[in-house]
């Protein structure tokens, strides 16, 4: 192919391309200029909507108004203007506007209670129904809250209206949202005022309320207003801010001091005209805007018509070349630039450059791009936030942990100043408030500024960081814009409060310890004490601190011996690091006077190295002196309880020669005069012989009690045996009385007093026997339970039973729960029961149903001798 027909295609080719670009450019402006023709259109659409709201606000204040009081000609005629006047503006934007019917809905119910407003006004004040006015009140309500919502619908979406016009009808609707307040506000005031009655505490603080929603209206209507630079719009608003002031305030100010507020209506006349001149203003702005952009959209079409024709005239051929080789490949580079200087790193990788000076300037900002590439992967991986500002202080860039931390994305802070991020990330703006002072000394000064900064996230977690600005400077010494790093040193800080808490508590262990706690180094020499150091040793802190503790304190032995270090228990602690508890030691207080401690000292060690030892010790003079008077009481005890014991035996020995001579002589006394005595005689003497008898027996067994626990010979003790030699010894009276005795589980062998639970299993089984019911014979029971560390053994009855508030008392010597006559016995069988059991370190009790029988129960320990 020859290069004519090279460049005949490549220009033919061209040129189709620009026509299609031309006719989608001419399109396009056509497109847009259909935009700005429906949105006039959508324009008029709201102004007759806001029209006839603006007539229905002051329908319904004078309509709510009139329904509580006298009814004027003139007020029926100037309602009637704004039905009319109201009711066409919104007949005419229905028929242009797109799902109406929710707006038309309410409509037609605000027409249908008309009728019935109309009818009750003409009745007398006080036949007229209240309720009517305050569904006049909230059918009103719902048209206006919907035709707003028609409005904002119409008017505000950002996709469909010129900026400069949504931000007028934002004007529109909250002047609307204004009047509405100030109608309100006047029909309150009006509806006190016809009652001859002064404002309630209610009405006020609804007033009040109101009062607040238009003050918040009305500032926003000031500050949209300045903003759009409008000095008309200003002017009027200007206006309307005098008419307030001169007006309506001081009603307010009335009513809140206790004041009649004159006439409403006259006051609040003058405020609603220029509110409707700011809304006829509003307007005529809108319509404006809507017409210059109509123009400037058909400007802009016919424009970009005849440049495209113009061009494809006179520039086709020498930009067909051009365009391919030279024009196109800069725009690309220049993009990338572009692309490189905003730190967008994501260039089109599918251009192709020839081989030529253009090609190498786009390999170069490829290879650049890599460079940044890895120094931005270097920055997103860094634990610590980064961001770049340009001259100016606006954000350029933040690395992937500042945009986690705060809570951002690009548009939320690209090329914004500090106070612009805090409006939208509101969480940082007390920490860009407190940092623009170093802010601004950074970029006047070229000092780099390093502190702790407080930085809150968007969950409002606080987080404590080390931020460090950095000024950037061009060849000319001249700042271009700062870099802003942040270490976050938050676990540190917590470590540090803890730390310092936890240094106060151990101090606060140390200054209520009772005990003394000596601090030493390796060498010995004290490093702190406690305040229980100074108290019980006499020697000030400033005495002990910094010297060795063994020279001035632990010197000397109790009895005046020196006291070698190298003998020492805490100078070994110190060379070998072992802990070491000493019982019985003494330290000398700074009077020269022992003190009789017990301490034990433990090493302070770090990396299996002795740095140290703490001492805590503990004043035993008074422990010395219990010790030394509990064993005089315990040697005065046992030679009390062994003389106890000679007394008793030696006692029980005496008394009973002279009872077995009172039972022989009266024995002898029956024999001989039997043939001369009658039964009383004989009766008598039977009860001298029994009663002689039982204070045998009584002795016996009181005897028998004064020897448990005397002898200490002690022996395995195979309780199987025991309980077999037991049964067989009652064999008899089991015979007697019918009884039974099963031993259901295997009983074991125990290290103890064979003789004392050889009774102690004969006086529970006898007992159990003794004490049976009539109706049934006795059925007795025993078990045994291994519980750890001891036996618990269980003898269950059938018998009688024990009443609950008997068990108390049951094992005590003496103690008897029945009679003599029905039951035999001394009382002293269960206090011998408890005082075996307790010889054996063991325990005894009963558990018991009164008539269905009782359950002794007792444990033995496994391991142990027999108790002194």
């Amino acid at each position: 192919m020859t290069v004519g027909r090279l460049v005949f295609g490549l220009v033919a080719l061209l040129v189709a391309v620009i026509w299609g670009c031309v006719l989608r450019d001419v399109h396009g402006q056509y497109m847009a200029l259909r935009a700005v023709e429906m949105q006039q259109g959508t324009n008029d659409t709201a102004d007759l909507l806001l029209a006839a709201a603006h007539h229905m606000v002051a329908e319904r204040g004078e309509t709510a108004q009139a329904l509580t009081t006298s009814v004027e000609a003139a007020a029926v005629e100037h309602i009637k203007m704004h039905r009319r006047d109201g009711g066409q503006g919104l007949h005419a934007a229905l028929t242009l506007l797109d799902n109406g019917e929710d707006l038309a809905a309410a409509a037609r119910d605000v027409a249908k209670l008309r009728l019935s407003v109309d009818q009750d006004m003409l009745r007398p004040v006080a036949e007229r129904s209240p309720q009517l006015r305050q569904d006049w009140l909230d059918t009103t309500d719902l048209f206006l809250g919907r035709l707003t919502t028609s409005v904002r619908r119409l008017t505000l979406p950002s996709d469909r209206t010129v900026v400069f016009i949504r931000r007028m009808n934002r004007i529109k609707l909250w002047t609307l949202d204004l009047y509405r307040s100030v109608q309100d506000q006047t029909t309150q005031v009006a509806l006190a005022r016809s009652h001859d009655r002064p404002l309630s505490s209610a009405e006020l603080l609804a007033l009040a309320r109101m009062r607040g929603e238009a003050d918040t209206v009305w500032s926003h209507i000031v500050e949209e207003t300045q903003s759009l630079n409008n000095r008309a719009l200003v002017e009027t608003v200007e206006r309307t801010q005098q008419a307030l002031n001169a007006n309506y305030w001081p009603m307010w100010e009335r009513m809140l001091n206790g004041r009649p507020p004159g006439t409403e209506r006259a006051v609040a006349n003058p405020v609603e005209e220029q509110m409707a001149a700011l809304m006829e203003r509003t307007r005529q702005g809108a319509v404006a805007a809507a017409q210059t952009a109509h123009a400037a959209a058909t400007r802009s079409m016919v424009v970009h018509g005849g440049v495209a024709l113009a061009a494809l005239g006179l520039g086709a051929a020498a930009l067909a070349l051009l365009r391919r080789r030279l024009l196109t490949p800069l725009r690309r580079l220049r993009r990338d630039l572009r692309s490189l200087a905003r730190r967008d790193l994501d260039l089109p990788m599918d251009v192709r450059f020839h081989h030529d000076e253009l090609g190498e300037m786009r390999t170069a900002i490829l290879e650049f791009r890599d460079a940044l590439e890895e120094r931005r992967s270097l920055w997103n991986a860094l634990p610590d936030f980064i961001c770049f500002k340009d001259d100016l202080g606006r954000w350029q860039w933040i690395n992937a942990t500042a945009a986690t931390l705060f809570g951002l994305e690009d548009g939320d802070y690209r090329d914004r100043t500090d106070s612009e991020v805090a409006a939208a990330a509101p969480h940082l703006s007390a920490w860009l408030l407190s940092a623009a002072g170093a802010e601004e000394s950074v970029r006047s000064k070229g000092a780099t500024i390093s502190r702790e900064e407080v930085i809150a996230t968007i969950g409002g977690d606080v987080h404590f960081f080390h931020v460090l600005r950095v000024p950037l400077f061009r060849p000319d010494h001249v700042c271009r814009g700062t870099i802003v790093l942040g270490r976050e040193v938050t676990d540190r800080r917590r470590t540090e409060v803890a730390m310092a808490r936890l240094a106060q508590q151990n101090q606060l262990l140390l200054d209520c310890a009772g005990e003394g706690i000596i601090g030493l180094d390796s060498s010995g020499h004290v490093t702190f004490v406690n305040p229980a150091v100074e108290r019980l040793t006499g020697w000030d802190a400033l005495d002990l601190v910094g010297h060795p503790q063994h020279h001035l304190m632990h010197h000397r032995h109790a009895d005046g011996r020196d006291y070698p270090e190298h003998e020492c228990p805490i100078h070994h602690t110190l060379r070998d690091g072992q802990t070491r508890y000493c019982e019985r030691e003494v330290f000398w207080n700074k009077s020269g006077d022992a003190l009789p401690v017990e301490f034990t000292v433990t090493a302070i060690q770090e990396q299996d190295e002795v740095r140290g030892a703490v001492i805590i010790f503990r004043d035993i003079q008074a422990r010395l002196a219990a010790e030394q008077e509990i064993e005089s009481l315990l040697a005065d005890l046992r030679r009390s309880n062994a003389e106890l014991e000679r007394f008793a035996y030696v006692a029980s020995h005496d008394l009973r020669q002279p009872l077995r001579m009172i039972t022989s002589f009266l024995s002898l006394v029956v024999r001989r005069m039997n043939d001369r005595m009658g039964d009383e005689e004989r009766e008598f003497i039977g009860f001298a012989v029994d009663g002689a008898q039982r204070m045998d027996r009584m002795i016996q067994d009181l005897l028998s009690y004064s020897r448990i626990g005397r002898t200490d010979t002690r022996e395995e003790v195979d309780l199987e045996q025991v309980a077999e030699s037991v049964t067989a010894t009652l064999r008899t009276a089991c015979a007697e009385a019918g009884a039974e005795i099963t031993i259901l589980t295997p009983l074991p062998t125990i290290w103890g007093v064979r003789s004392e639970l050889e009774r102690l299993f004969q006086n529970l089984l006898a007992n159990a026997i003794k004490f049976r019911a009539e109706e049934r014979p006795p059925r007795i029971t025993v078990m045994c339970e291994d519980k750890g560390d001891n036996w618990s053994f269980s003898i269950a009855d059938n018998g009688i039973g024990i009443e609950a508030k008997d068990h108390d008392r049951l094992f005590n010597i003496f103690q008897r729960l029945v009679p003599q006559s029905q039951y035999e016995g001394t009382g002293i069988g269960l206090a011998s029961c408890r005082k075996i059991v307790e010889h054996h370190q063991g325990r005894i009790w009963v558990t018991s149903v009164p008539g269905e029988g009782s359950t002794f129960s007792f444990t033995l320990p496994k391991k142990t001798g027999v108790a002194e």
